[in-house]
C-alpha cells in the first residue's frame, strides 16, 4: 500500500511516504481527507506534512522525520 523512506537533502532529514494509488482503490476520499487535515495541522505531537506531490500512480508525502529518541521522549511525556 505505501512505503516510508528516510531521506536527506543537503542538511535536512525527512521521511518520504509513497502511497501506491493502485493499492488504495476505494479509499481515495479517505486519503484526500487525511492529506487535507495534515496540511492545516501544526502540533508538536503530530508528524508534520511538509509537502505533497500527486501523480497519476502515486502520492508522495514529504514529512517530518521522527527518530526513535524523539518517540521515546514523547511517550514519556504522555505517560507522566
Amino acid at each position: 500500500m505505501s512505503e516510508v523512506l528516510h531521506c536527506r537533502a543537503r542538511k535536512f532529514k525527512f521521511a518520504l511516504k509513497i502511497i501506491n494509488k493502485a493499492c488504495c482503490r476505494g479509499k481515495e476520499q479517505q486519503i484526500e481527507n487525511e492529506v487535507s487535515v495534515l496540511r492545516r495541522l501544526r502540533h508538536g505531537n503530530i508528524v508534520q506534512l511538509i509537502e505533497d506531490f500527486d501523480t497519476p500512480d502515486r502520492l508522495y508525502m514529504v514529512m517530518e522525520l521522527v527518530t526513535v529518541p524523539r518517540v521515546k521522549f514523547l511517550s514519556a511525556q504522555c505517560s507522566a
